[in-house]
């Protein structure tokens, strides 16, 4: 049961990242963490973040930005 759970979070965690990077294409623009004030291209933060595990919310911290304007 609590495998059950794991795999659910996981699904959960990769569905957050994959429709943030599906935002910020649709946007053409990179995705901003603020906590770090690190620039992610989309393809960046999914190879970054998309196999980590976190708690739910941590991905309300980051912002689709535009890094020029």
């Amino acid at each position: 049961m609590i495998d059950s759970f794991t795999n659910e979070q996981q699904q959960a965690h990769f569905i957050d990242v994959i429709v943030l990077i599906k935002e910020a294409l649709r946007q053409n623009c990179w995705i901003y963490e603020p906590h770090t004030a690190m620039w992610y291209t989309p393809e960046e933060f999914g190879a970054k973040y998309q196999d980590s595990n976190f708690e739910q919310g941590w991905i309300e911290q980051f912002k689709i930005m535009n890094p020029v304007g």
